[in-house]
């Protein structure tokens, strides 16, 4: 089984509309690193917000330069995400990525089949969230992924789920200049997501 943590950087934070520019996301087996991908994704129109260029380091040039066709960037990542022993790993996937994903389909005419993956992933927000109030993971996927519906809203103002704090609570150091990168994003990612499956021993 491959552990497949993945990461987009979007437009906007639209769940809706927004759309994804960069898809970041690796290959991991045994604890070892296969692959590394960082794709570039050719967005008609592409509209980067002010406030999400600024905090990705959203460079045009550079990004014209590098792009690929979405279609293609789809049917990189489609194999590995559609492989049913793959373990899928985002934080707040299941709030956001997720969404963005099927966006990225729909502007090619393509449709995601949510059936397919939401059992298989592995959120670190909701897991994070779960372990600060405490609450063990049930051991059925089915439950596993309900289990982490209910915490993905849980609210408590002592609790930071962005990743660079999930990170910190976990004792992993944190590059400050490359956070909001996606491929360094999907590293720090896994590493939360290590870390947590060793300490609530997650299904």
């Amino acid at each position: 089984m491959n552990e497949i943590p993945f990461d987009f950087e979007t437009e906007n934070l639209n769940l809706g509309l927004g759309r994804p520019w960069q898809l970041g996301f690796m290959v991991v087996s045994d604890r070892r690193i296969k692959e590394r991908f960082s794709l570039h994704i050719d967005i008609p129109d592409l509209c980067v917000s002010q406030m999400a260029a600024k905090i990705t380091g959203f460079d045009l040039d550079h990004h014209n330069s590098v792009k690929r066709p979405i279609n293609e960037v789809i049917d990189i990542f489609e194999p590995y995400l559609m492989d049913g022993n793959n373990k899928l790993i985002a934080h707040n996937g299941l709030g956001y990525d997720i969404y963005i994903l099927a966006n990225l389909y729909k502007e090619v005419g393509r449709i995601l089949d949510f059936k397919k993956i939401v059992y298989r992933i592995y959120d670190t927000l909701c897991i994070s969230r779960a372990q600060h109030f405490q609450s063990p993971p049930p051991k059925d996927r089915y439950d596993f992924l309900a289990w982490q519906y209910r915490h993905l809203h849980k609210f408590d103002k002592s609790f930071k789920g962005s990743l660079s704090a999930c990170a910190k609570r976990n004792d992993i150091e944190i590059d400050v200049t490359r956070t909001h990168d996606a491929l360094y994003d999907v590293e720090l990612t896994h590493q939360v997501f290590k870390k947590l499956e060793y300490a609530l021993d997650l299904p």
